[in-house]
């Protein structure tokens, strides 16, 4: 095993359990006992974990949410695979609902570029604004969130009460088999779990920086019966998380 993958290994096993020993990384980087303890001086100085007596912790940083056009360049490659997997799941005169964010607008773009007639629901006025020209768009009422540029609150909720989705699309800042699904913003939290209740089908999304993290507010657990999109570079050791929980995880390049 190359030492980028070992760094790799290490990271993930102490960030998912919040510690691990140096005899556990030993034998499950199949390496001896001096080369993990190398590894871990290494990955501290890197600001990866914290060494403590025989073995690591893993950092408490608080989860920072970024501005909206900072998170647009961020992870884009990646945000864009997540559109085209989206797009293939999707079928020509489907009735779905987005929600709001960076990576909801790469869907759209791969949506523009695929179909001719969809229904689209979204609280986001970016959304809106991209495909009222293109498609059937129905936009929820409610207060305005300028930061966003996305709707909420009760009249929002009311709104999405009244219809009824084949699939929607949630885009949260944060996915792991031990939290669940998380996002920054608590006032879209209930207008992402009235999507959710009145699809068929309910899809999670997310670039796979995010599979893994944490963020600030839960929106709902892991759920099998909910499927779960990312792009290629998710870990194996979170793929089999997935699999283990029944949780069908699709990924693309």
């Amino acid at each position: 095993m190359l030492s980028e993958e070992r760094y790799q290994k290490i990271t993930e096993r102490v960030g998912r359990n919040g510690s691990a020993t140096v005899n556990e990384l030993a034998n499950e980087c199949g390496v001896s006992i001096e080369t993990i303890r190398r590894d871990l001086v290494f990955l501290e100085a890197h600001g990866r974990l914290k060494r403590v007596f025989g073995g690591a912790v893993a950092h408490r940083a608080a989860p920072r949410f970024e501005e909206y056009p900072v998170r647009e360049l961020a992870n884009r490659e990646q945000k864009i695979a997540v559109g085209n997997v989206i797009a293939s799941l999707v079928y020509e005169g489907d009735v779905i609902a987005l929600d709001s964010g960076t990576t909801a607008m790469e869907t759209v773009a791969a949506l523009k570029a695929r179909f001719r007639k969809l229904t689209v629901l979204t609280y986001s006025l970016k959304v809106f604004e991209s495909l009222k020209d293109t498609f059937d768009v129905i936009l929820t009422g409610g207060e305005y969130y300028p930061k966003e540029g996305a709707l909420y609150g009760e009249l929002a909720v009311e709104s999405i009460a009244r219809l009824h989705t084949d699939k929607c699309f949630i885009f949260p800042s944060a996915v792991s088999v031990r939290y669940g699904v998380e996002d920054f913003v608590p006032c879209f939290v209930p207008v992402q779990r009235q999507l959710m209740q009145y699809s068929d089908h309910v899809f999670i999304a997310a670039d796979s920086s995010k599979f893994g993290g944490r963020a600030l507010i839960r929106v709902c657990d892991l759920d099998p019966r909910y499927v779960y999109v990312t792009d290629g570079g998710v870990s194996k050791e979170i793929a089999k998380e997935f699999a283990e929980k029944n949780c069908n995880l699709i990924t693309g390049e």
